[in-house]
């Protein structure tokens, strides 16, 4: 009997069952840093973010997900903190009380490709004055087409599929880990800062559970919970094994910078941090 094999499937088999385990952590390597390499334009883009890098080192921060539990927190005193926020915090009355040290937004320029969608885009950038936003490289030509941020408050970073668990630590001036959940791309932001510790809120994951329940702390978009229900569940599970893991690998990163993640969520299903409850985070000294 003759079995036929693809030059694709020659080879994967042969990486898999007779290269040595050293030679293919080798070849991943070597894999991973040429996927990390910059052109001249995206090296020339990235520079300005070492503004950022490092910006606030020993100082806590806190990462703002949009989870339904953050409906119960107060974080009206979170003022003076240094906070990284996501998507469409703008729509919880904190932002008329003080402005978010930075805003983060995972999505790709083609989600914003027709114009229900821009003003979409516009309407989560409403209510901030001094914030500064983060945003995929990908998506320079249409802020430069309309104008919709000013260059000094606006950080473009650049990520090109490589997994959380090839870092070892976060530089906004190079490739970052890819930002599966906006989630992700927020606590990256809060390691690639320098913050110490990094206190985590409203990052709930615990959608799966749930099924049909509002996803966030305010209330859904008409059509949003059911453009949801049509993934299929195991696409949903695969794409929150997926978040975890990345989750995971970014709190050994912080380790390994000696700084630490805690999770105050209440009732969160993410158990890849060390838990703390606010109150005790808030009675500690900064």
């Amino acid at each position: 009997m003759t079995i036929r094999l693809g030059g694709a499937t020659v080879r994967r088999a042969l990486a898999e069952w007779v290269l040595p385990p050293g030679v293919k952590r080798a070849l991943v390597r070597v894999a991973s840093a040429r996927r990390r390499r910059l052109s001249r334009a995206e090296r020339v883009a990235l520079a300005s973010n070492s503004r950022l890098q490092g910006a606030f080192a020993g100082r806590r921060c806190f990462v703002l997900a949009n989870g339904p539990s953050l409906a119960n927190v107060d974080i009206d005193s979170l003022g003076s903190e240094v906070t990284v926020v996501m998507n469409a915090f703008n729509r919880h009355p904190a932002i008329r009380l003080w402005q978010p040290t930075v805003h983060c937004v995972a999505e790709p320029a083609d989600t914003y490709t027709s114009p229900e969608k821009l003003e979409f885009l516009r309407g989560m950038l409403t209510g901030y004055t001094s914030t500064i936003h983060v945003f995929p490289l990908e998506m320079k030509a249409l802020f430069e087409e309309t104008g919709l941020l000013p260059p000094e408050r606006l950080i473009l970073f650049k990520a090109d599929g490589t997994p959380a668990s090839e870092f070892d630590r976060v530089d906004l001036t190079g490739p970052i880990p890819s930002p599966y959940d906006t989630s992700v791309l927020a606590v990256s932001v809060a390691i690639a800062m320098g913050c110490d510790p990094i206190v985590i809120l409203g990052l709930d994951q615990n959608g799966l559970s749930h099924q049909g329940l509002n996803a966030h702390f305010y209330a859904e978009d008409p059509g949003s919970a059911e453009d949801l229900s049509r993934t299929p569940y195991l696409v949903k599970m695969r794409q929150g094994i997926t978040t975890f893991e990345a989750h995971a690998a970014l709190g050994r990163v912080a380790a390994k910078n000696g700084q630490t993640i805690l999770n105050a969520t209440e009732g969160s299903f993410l158990d890849v941090y060390p838990t703390a409850a606010l109150g005790d985070v808030l009675a500690r000294r900064v």
